[in-house]
């Protein structure tokens, strides 16, 4: 229910998602190969955040892509000694864009109108590294390496940074007489970057 009368109309939200992937051995030595794997994937989703009281100027799309680089070497050393090294790189990037960054009218029971005011914005790194070395003998089996892991992010995040009003009902709406009214301010950005690296002995 709208201030023009009853308002009713199909939504409809297209998505599309791709991935490319590829895998491939090469065999470096009788007693080394390589390991490769390399991924891409999109992800988009339009008209977001439409239906039910939401109208459609509070659409929004958000798209989001991945890349990963992952390689792995293995080496006979021995009839009884392998040694396992393994590296993955990750990037990824995940955007979403209001359709409008208007004020925004919540009236409870009526309709939500104005700006979605959601734009986001999220790039990150991640690095993971790894190293193996086992050794077995008829009675004893030995593992040893270590973990590395890396994560750097970068954020910006811009909910209700142009303010929104809410209204009990459709006649305090024409009225003008607002419930509350809430904003955000201040620095959206974010940074963030996280470091883990563990080391393992292990004997059966």
């Amino acid at each position: 229910e709208t201030p023009d009368g009853p308002f009713s109309l199909g939504v409809t939200r297209p998505g599309l998602t791709r991935s490319y992937e590829t895998r491939g051995v090469l065999q470096l030595a009788d007693a080394h190969s390589l390991h490769m794997r390399f991924q891409y994937a999109t992800q988009d989703s339009q008209n977001e955040n439409v239906g039910n009281f939401n109208l459609p100027e509070r659409a929004s799309r958000t798209q989001n892509d991945k890349q990963v680089v992952d390689l792995r070497e293995v080496s006979i050393l021995s009839e009884r000694t392998v040694h396992d090294f393994h590296l993955i790189w990750r990037k990824d990037r995940s955007e979403t864009d209001p359709a409008s960054n208007a004020l925004g009218i919540v009236v409870k029971d009526a309709f939500t109108g104005g700006g979605s005011q959601n734009r986001d914005l999220t790039k990150g790194n991640e690095y993971e590294v790894s190293n193996l070395l086992y050794y077995a003998r008829d009675n004893l089996t030995m593992r040893s390496g270590f973990q590395g892991w890396r994560r750097s992010e970068h954020s910006v995040s811009e909910d209700n940074f142009f303010g929104e009003f809410t209204f009990s009902d459709l006649e305090s709406y024409r009225a003008g007489e607002p419930l509350k009214y809430r904003i955000k301010c201040c620095d959206p950005s974010f940074k963030m970057s996280q470091t883990q690296l563990s080391f393992f002995s292990q004997n059966d």
